[in-house]
C-alpha cells in the first residue's frame, strides 16, 4: 500500500476527531487559485498540524531512470542542488507536522511537486522529472485541436494572454503529458498527492482517473494562460481498469503550485463509455478524479526486535 494513502487517511482521522489548529504560517494567495465561499490557501493548512523539524534525503531522476544533477529543490524557505547521482538533503527544517511541499526545477523539464506526510526520522523520497523537449504550434486567434498525447485530446479556441493579462498574438507552443494509473512510478511523477480541497473547503481524499499537464507558451518562452472568459476542451481517455467503475460526472482539479495541494473546479462528463470531457479555463496540471469515502488505517510497523521502522512502504 502506498504510504500517501496512509498520510490522506492520517489526516482525515485527525480531521474526524475534530483537530482544529491555529495558522502557523502565512503565504500569499496566488491568482490560479479558485475562492470557494470565503475559503482561501491559508485557511486550509489549519488542517496540516502544527510545526516540526525534521530532515530530508531524496533523489530526483528523468524517466529512464537516470540521475539529474543540479536541479533546484525548495522546500520551505531552503533551496539547494542536486549533486552527480540527483541526491539532495534537507537537514533540520520547519514545516508541519502533517504536510511538507517540494518544488523541484530543471531547464528543459517541467517542475516536479511532492507532498508528503513527514516522519520524525529522515525522509525518503523519489522524484521523477519529465521532459519538455517536445510540443506543438499553433497560431493564436484560430480554433486548434490537437493530440496532446495518445489518450489526451485538446481543442484550444485562439484566445491567450501574457502573464500581465494582455491580449497575446502569434504563435503558441503547447506543451503537455498525461499520467495514467497503469503507470507504475505515477506517484512519483503526478504533482503532490491524491488530496485536495473541495468546493466547501475541506479535504478530500482523490481517486485519480488520470492527470492532465497542459502549458502554453509564447515564442520566447513566456507562459501563457487562456483570455478570459475563454474555455479550452479537453478529452482523456481511461484505463481499461477503471471504465466499469466510471461515473457520469466527476470533478476536475487543478494543482495549486503555490501551496502543494488540489483544489475542486470544474465537472468532467463520460463520453462514449470512456472518455472524460472537460470545459477548462486555467492551464496547468488537471486531476480527473473522483472524491472518495474514506477508512481509517493507522499502521505500526516494527522489526522483529521491536525497534519501529520509519519510511516504510
Amino acid at each position: 500500500m502506498k504510504r500517501r494513502f496512509i498520510y490522506i487517511q492520517n489526516i482525515l482521522f485527525k480531521l474526524f476527531l475534530g483537530c482544529t489548529i491555529l495558522l502557523l504560517t502565512k503565504c500569499e494567495d496566488d491568482e490560479y487559485f479558485t475562492e470557494v465561499e470565503n475559503v482561501h490557501p491559508i485557511d486550509f493548512y489549519e488542517y496540516f498540524g502544527e510545526q516540526t523539524s525534521t530532515d530530508f534525503l531524496g533523489q530526483i531522476t528523468d524517466e529512464e531512470g537516470n540521475a539529474l544533477s543540479n536541479v533546484s529543490v525548495q522546500l520551505a524557505d531552503n533551496i539547494i542542488q542536486t549533486d552527480d547521482r540527483g541526491v539532495f538533503s534537507f537537514r533540520d527544517v520547519t514545516v508541519f507536522e502533517n504536510f511538507a511541499f517540494i518544488k523541484a526545477k530543471f531547464p528543459g523539464y517541467s517542475t516536479a511537486f511532492e507532498s508528503l506526510i513527514p516522519t520524525e526520522s529522515t525522509n525518503k523520497i523519489k522524484i521523477v522529472m519529465l521532459e519538455e523537449n517536445s510540443y506543438v504550434s499553433v497560431s493564436s486567434g484560430e480554433e486548434a485541436i490537437i493530440n496532446l498525447t495518445p489518450d489526451v485530446i485538446v481543442k484550444l479556441r485562439g484566445n491567450y494572454v501574457n502573464s500581465d493579462g494582455s491580449p497575446y498574438n502569434g504563435q503558441v507552443n503547447v506543451v503537455g503529458s498525461h499520467m495514467n494509473i497503469d503507470e507504475v512510478d505515477l506517484y512519483d511523477k503526478m504533482p503532490g498527492m491524491l488530496y485536495g480541497q473541495n468546493i466547501a473547503g475541506i479535504p478530500q481524499i482523490l481517486e485519480t482517473y488520470g492527470i492532465v499537464n497542459l502549458r502554453l507558451f509564447s515564442t520566447n518562452g513566456e507562459e501563457l494562460q487562456l483570455a478570459k472568459n475563454e474555455t479550452a476542451e479537453v478529452k482523456i481517455l481511461l484505463s481499461n481498469s477503471q471504465i466499469s467503475d466510471a461515473q457520469e460526472s466527476i470533478p476536475v482539479w487543478n494543482f495549486n503550485e503555490t501551496h502543494g495541494f488540489w483544489t475542486q473546479s470544474v465537472n468532467a462528463a463520460l463520453v462514449d463509455g470512456n472518455n472524460y470531457v472537460s470545459e477548462i479555463s486555467n492551464t496547468g496540471h488537471l486531476n480527473f478524479a473522483k472524491p472518495m469515502n474514506s477508512s481509517i488505517l493507522s499502521l505500526d510497523v516494527s522489526s522483529i526486535l521491536g525497534n519501529k521502522l520509519a519510511n516504510v512502504q
